[in-house]
């Protein structure tokens, strides 16, 4: 008998368990092969800590299997600031070449500050890029206390420093990636709830005024 007692109590834990929420997200057409050979960096400041983050970004390739590494660093560029590598990047979109979503980090937790996202090719062929560019101007959508910061390339066959981040950026592209987390207790919750969450916090509600009357 007990346990239909806990029915309400449950649906309230899965409503409120955190989902994913936009931190920032750049899309919009893709520009082709501009970003040959090219290392790219994109940067956002957030004011709130965000848990179980993951970050994807766009790479493309012009046929075969294109890799490199991501950066991720904090509240600067030197080699100091680094904290995130991922010497895995890749795409390998078929014979045919385009573009495929990758996820370069997942499972971080990110605090309050500007953060670098940089990507430097390793492919040194021609046609062999990495970060998919933008045509025209993208659009940006960006979470509560989140901002957009700046963005661009050491442009196409100009390869990189040693230590990619500190490279010197022409800011004249944007590039496709998302960041995805939660916001961490005390932080600000989404403005409107997801369909399911409403669902479930609507059924647990009457199930809870149910067992109260009883």
């Amino acid at each position: 008998m007990y346990r239909y007692h806990l029915v309400p109590f449950i649906l309230f834990l899965g409503a409120l368990s955190a989902t994913g929420q936009n931190i920032i997200t750049v899309t919009g057409t893709s520009a082709g092969v501009d970003n040959e050979n090219a290392t790219a960096q994109s940067s956002w400041t957030q004011t709130t800590t965000y848990t179980g983050v993951t970050i994807q970004a766009t790479l493309d390739s012009c046929g075969g299997t294109v890799t490199g590494t991501a950066y991720l660093t904090l509240n600067g560029t030197a080699v100091g600031n680094q904290i995130a590598v991922n010497n895995a990047a890749s795409v390998n979109p078929g014979a045919g070449g385009g573009d495929g979503t990758v996820t370069l980090f997942s499972g971080l937790t990110l605090g309050p500050g500007t953060y670098y996202l940089t990507i430097n090719p390793t492919n040194t062929g021609e046609c062999d890029e990495l970060w998919q560019n933008i045509q025209g101007t993208p659009a940006v959508t960006t979470g509560t206390g989140v901002t957009a910061g700046t963005s661009g390339a050491t442009g196409a066959g100009h390869g990189a420093a040693a230590y990619p981040p500190q490279s010197a950026f022409l800011n004249s592209a944007s590039f496709l990636f998302s960041v995805t987390g939660t916001a961490a207790t005390g932080g600000t919750p989404p403005a409107t709830p997801a369909p399911p969450t409403v669902i479930l916090l609507g059924v647990a509600l009457l199930l809870t005024l149910w067992y109260i009357r009883r």
